[in-house]
């Protein structure tokens, strides 16, 4: 074999590995949107998933299609919880980056705002404990991001208060 052929040949493997993994992640965000939707007991349509180079606003994608590959070696999509939902484009949106990847055996999942990281050893475990730590934080930001607005911490309201234009 010539040297160009071990060059295609390692090409190759490299490309079906990256297909492999690929997969992997895809199954792994489709079941960790599936579970948080039961997690949360919304309707179907209150949860959508985007890729984050487009707007939460842009036309659904399934959770496997929205994962878009970044430098910091995860996955990342956006999950939108359409609060209120009842079929108003415009309702209040709850927007999350997850970020999921394979390393060896098992599975990595974070919100992007968060530091703590979740370990699974596969797609068929309980995630009770990524969700309900996402429900709590979420829950109490939502309570208090109006009093942060107050105080001075945003210049502007989250776009799920922002019924008003602040000027």
């Amino acid at each position: 074999m010539s040297h160009y052929q071990e060059l295609v040949e390692s090409l190759h493997q490299a490309q079906s590995e990256l297909k492999e993994y690929e997969q992997e992640c895809r199954q792994f965000a489709r079941a960790l949107v599936d579970g948080y939707k039961k997690f949360l007991e919304c309707p179907e349509d209150s949860i959508t998933c985007h890729p984050t180079s487009l707007s939460y606003m842009s036309t659904p994608h399934k959770p496997e299609e929205a994962l878009e590959l970044e430098s910091d070696t995860f996955w990342h999509f956006i999950v939108a919880v359409h609060l209120e939902n009842n079929g108003d484009p415009l309702s209040p949106v709850l927007v999350q980056n997850f970020m999921i990847k394979k390393e060896d055996d098992y599975f990595l999942a974070k919100l992007k705002e968060y530091d703590e990281l979740f370990r699974f050893e596969s797609i068929e475990v309980n995630f009770g404990d990524f969700y309900q730590t996402i429900f709590t934080k979420k829950k109490n930001e939502i309570r208090k991001s109006f009093q942060d607005f107050l105080s001075g911490k945003y210049d502007e309201l989250p776009d799920y208060l922002a019924e008003y234009d602040v000027y």
